[in-house]
Parts: C-alpha cells; sequence; structure tokens
C-alpha cells in the first residue's frame, strides 16, 4: 500500500513538473511574439516619418527600441542554434 502511495506521489510530481514547463514554453512564445510584433511596429513607424524628423528625440529613442528587440531576437535565434548543433554534435557520436 505504501509503494501504490508513492507511485501516485511520483505521478503527481511529474505532472505538475510536465505542466510547468508546457506552461513555461507558452509564456516563452508569447514573450517572442510580443518582441516580433513590437519591432515590426517600430520600424513601420521609423519609416512612415519624413527625413525631419529622423533627428528628433522619440526617433532616437525609437531606434534604440528596434535595436533592444533586434538583440532580443538574435539572442534567442543563437540559443536554438546552439541547441541544434549540440543535438548534431551528440547524434554523430
Amino acid at each position: 500500500m505504501n509503494n501504490l502511495k508513492n507511485l501516485e506521489n511520483i505521478q503527481f510530481v511529474v505532472n505538475e513538473l510536465t505542466n510547468s514547463i508546457k506552461n513555461q514554453i507558452i509564456e516563452d512564445n508569447k514573450l517572442k511574439n510580443q518582441k516580433i510584433n513590437n519591432l515590426e511596429k517600430n520600424i513601420q513607424k521609423y519609416n512612415s516619418d519624413n527625413t525631419s524628423q529622423f533627428q528628433a528625440n522619440y526617433n532616437i529613442i525609437r531606434l534604440k527600441k528596434i535595436l533592444n528587440e533586434l538583440f532580443f531576437i538574435i539572442k534567442e535565434q543563437d540559443k536554438r542554434i546552439t541547441q541544434l548543433e549540440n543535438n548534431l554534435t551528440h547524434s554523430d557520436s
């Protein structure tokens, strides 16, 4: 009987961990999508400005946001590429 209770506890912990990981993946994807959407909006706004607006302070801030969002996307892509390379290296050996 005690073993059955232990097995149920282990199943519960595994289910909780699985749900936690799934939720974290969903949240990460939302953040990535949000960053890409923000980047697209800022680039569209920046491209629609005329030449006299390029020197305005708000445009400099917009450029900073664009660079930060690009940097975030590049870091995420680097993580994915590194993971893929590691997987390929381990599968070759």
